[in-house]
């Protein structure tokens, strides 16, 4: 968890979740829906990265061997007080385990 100095005289926190850029759409539900309901029972704000950083074909490293924005696509933000940043983080897992597993499950089928 990031806490900076300034910041942490008020009880606010910053936190980040790595999640694949490809599911973030699927966990935040239509009209981001799932996203509201864990933003106001923890009183969070959550932010998604741009979806355009993956469109780029740079390496991970630009100019002098600078991190570019490219190895953050994955990271969803999460800011508040301490404890709404760790709650908020606990729900978010278990809301893309759920997702993720109702949405990809197989069913086997047989051929007659």
């Amino acid at each position: 968890m990031v806490i900076h100095p300034r910041i942490a005289k008020a009880g606010l926190a910053s936190d980040w979740v790595e999640i694949d850029q490809v599911l973030h759409n699927i966990i935040a539900g239509r009209k981001r829906t799932a996203l509201r309901g864990i933003r106001e029972q923890t009183s969070t704000n959550i932010y998604f990265p741009s979806p355009m950083l993956g469109l780029t074909n740079y390496d991970n490293y630009g100019l002098n061997g600078v991190p570019t924005l490219r190895q953050y696509q994955n990271r969803i933000w999460i800011t508040g007080e301490t404890f709404g940043v760790r709650r908020a983080k606990e729900m978010l897992g278990n809301l893309m385990n759920t997702t993720v597993l109702s949405t990809f499950s197989v069913t086997p089928t047989t051929q007659d």
